[in-house]
């Protein structure tokens, strides 16, 4: 693939991470910074993107300028940039007034909120969403690279969503501030846009095409179906039905996970703005170098569908396995081992999250160009495939998100949370292998069973009790015993009480 599109679609990344942490940061100004009004700030924010890849996908096929076509995309959310301070600012007033008449009934103040992030956002974000499909309709075009050309658009662009979470985070609000950074990344887009557009002007390169033997060409005016190769393998609508389904259910564990991993790693790393951007940078690294990984391998596959059920059951055994890591880390990593400060350095938390977090989300992002393979049967349809798989995963990680904080953190606590997915997403990838027809069948069953029996011995050593992440023995906490240990939607609440008598009241994993 083309290294400058690379480039350009990795700068379209960063870009857009970074919209998405200012914009959400401004929103959570005007409609308040509790847990559940950032929530729904995202939900707005990732419906965008939804819509915009469903959208843009239905309507790219049609068009044989995808290169002009993703230039005005990159162009419009420029200018929308350049233009929100002044339109989210607009919305302040009427927030107000709705407010005051809504301040008794909160379900209706929650959707007004929600109704007006959506509106706020839903420009740039489709436009955002919709860069994915169209670009893919460009680049790839042939079925032999199609794992190639998506593993490395998705990868390149995630990785760049990485490095603009990184800044972000560390750099861009700590040293340019809000408005500064939207300039930044607005100037940004606007050059993917005439970069796009002059590779727009250029003629497409003539693909090579094989050798046509004395036989085929007397025979070239009879009419003929395209044949298919074994390496090539087409699936019925059931199975493609199927896999829709688990995709979508592949990001709703996938989002739940990264909400509960979080709420973990907050009792290390703390919990503020530069532990959340820690733990983000690391999951979405995890998911850009699995997708580029899966890009070198993914089109000689000659079992995709089997390869996608195995690794759905991996993801979930080594989520599984962060259990125990969570809660043997916190006595490994004691930061005043490396200097007289007991506050956790970057690096220890940049360390920890790549310990608990990166196999895992490796193989996230391995899925994508797998599942892209299995679903796209017509390089006619590449747009509209590739949209809705987007669209489809992106709804299940909004789902997932909301499920596991406003759900499984009160009701199973952060430990059975993760183990609730993980068992969910081992059972998916079982009903994969089993619904194939790659292999025998007696190889399908083994597979599944080989995968709940090692499921059945992981949870065996597992660490028990549902108060793991209990500060009552931890280094630099008060020695006592707990009398009360709650995790909540927004935080973590623990009283421990001294032998003098003493009690403390701690907050994800610090005294107050």
């Amino acid at each position: 693939m083309n290294g400058l599109l690379c480039a350009v679609f990795f700068a379209s990344g960063l870009s857009g991470l970074v919209y998405e942490v200012v914009w959400v940061r401004m929103l959570n100004l005007i409609l308040g910074s509790t847990t559940y009004a950032v929530t729904l700030v995202l939900i707005a924010f990732m419906a965008g993107l939804a819509l915009g890849s469903y959208l843009a996908g239905r309507l790219i096929d049609k068009s044989e300028a995808a290169l002009n076509v993703y230039a005005l995309l990159e162009a419009g959310v420029g200018l929308f940039a350049l233009l929100s301070p002044v339109l989210l600012g607009l919305i302040t007033p009427l927030y107000v007034w709705l407010w005051a008449g809504l301040e008794h009934s909160p379900q209706l103040l929650y959707l007004t909120r929600l109704f007006l992030a959506f509106v706020v956002l839903v420009i740039p974000t489709s436009l955002m969403g919709a860069t994915l499909p169209v670009l893919s309709k460009f680049v790839i075009r042939s079925r032999s690279a199609l794992g190639t050309g998506l593993g490395s658009l998705y990868g390149y662009n995630t990785l760049g969503a990485t490095l603009g979470c990184f800044l972000t985070g560390f750099v861009f609000m700590q040293y340019l501030g809000i408005t500064l950074t939207i300039v930044v990344a607005a100037i940004l887009n606007i050059g993917i846009a005439l970069i796009a557009f002059r590779l727009g002007r250029q003629p497409l390169p003539v693909l090579p095409q094989p050798p046509v033997r004395p036989e085929t060409a007397q025979s070239s005016k009879k009419p003929s179906r395209p044949p298919t190769t074994a390496a090539e393998p087409r699936y019925g609508r059931p199975v493609l039905r199927l896999v829709l389904v688990m995709f979508g259910l592949s990001g709703f564990v996938s989002l739940g996970y990264e909400v509960l991993w979080t709420k973990a790693v907050s009792f290390f790393a703390g919990n503020t703005s530069y532990a959340f951007s820690t733990m983000l940078t690391t999951f979405l690294a995890g998911i850009g170098a699995g997708s580029l990984a899966a890009s070198r391998f993914s089109d000689r596959l000659k079992r995709p569908l089997l390869s996608f059920g195995l690794a759905e059951m991996l993801i979930g055994l080594c989520a599984i396995a962060t259990i125990p890591l969570f809660a043997r880390l916190f006595y490994v990593f004691r930061p005043e081992i490396y200097g007289e400060n007991t506050a956790t350095p970057v690096w220890m938390k940049f360390l920890f999250s790549f310990l608990t977090m990166f196999l895992p989300t490796l193989l996230m992002g391995a899925v994508f160009p797998l599942v892209g393979r299995i679903y796209t049967h017509s390089l006619n349809r590449i747009g509209s495939s590739v949209g809705l798989l987007y669209s489809v995963n992106t709804i299940g990680s909004i789902l997932g998100s909301a499920a596991a904080g406003f759900l499984l953190v009160p009701l199973l606590g952060i430990r059975n949370g993760i183990l609730a997915l993980a068992l969910l997403q081992i059972a998916m990838g079982a009903i994969v292998v089993l619904a194939g027809r790659e292999v025998r069948s007696v190889r399908r069953y083994s597979l599944a069973a080989a995968g709940a029996a090692t499921t059945m011995v992981v949870i065996m050593l597992l660490p028990g009790g549902g108060r793991m992440f209990s500060s009552a023995h931890r280094p630099h906490m008060p020695e006592g015993t707990p009398l009360y240990y709650r995790e909540g939607v927004c935080n973590t609440v623990e009283v421990i009480q001294e032998s003098q008598g003493n009690r403390f009241l701690i907050l994800d994993g610090g005294v107050n």
